[in-house]
């Protein structure tokens, strides 16, 4: 299976967003802009290619907001940010985009949501009930 294939129609779209700009550009220039726009369709799709399946995104979700509750028991107040949720030990590999899926879906199902403390942006965990409202 080809890189491509295991793409979903975002990951898709922003890479020919990318290459639609990067064929814009004179690549003879060897501009910064150009290097960089090709790092991170070549990053995009390397990590698209190797994003864990729809189902297992699912359990993670599941085995984070479980963990996020168990830490919630200790300190009630607590404001989640990524380094927090890396130390639940959930996210294999403390991959940065298995992290973002993980809390774009939690933010969907309004089990997130964004706050901002002295730390800077982060997450508040709620309650299955107050998710429904």
């Amino acid at each position: 299976m080809s890189a491509f294939t295991a793409l979903n129609s975002d990951a898709l779209t922003n890479l020919a967003i990318l290459h639609l700009c990067t064929s814009q550009c004179s690549s003879s220039s060897g501009s910064k802009a150009l290097k960089y726009l090709r790092a991170i369709a070549t990053a995009m799709a390397s990590s698209s290619a190797s994003a864990p399946p729809r189902a297992d995104i699912t359990a993670l979700k599941t085995q984070l907001y479980d963990a996020c509750v168990s830490h919630l028991e200790d300190e009630p107040d607590v404001v989640f940010h990524q380094n927090t949720l890396f130390e639940l030990e959930v996210i294999p590999n403390k991959d940065v985009n298995i992290l973002l899926q993980l809390i774009n879906t939690l933010l969907n199902e309004h089990l997130f949501k964004v706050v901002h403390d002295a730390e800077g942006m982060g997450w508040k965990l709620r309650t299955l009930d107050e998710a429904k409202k």
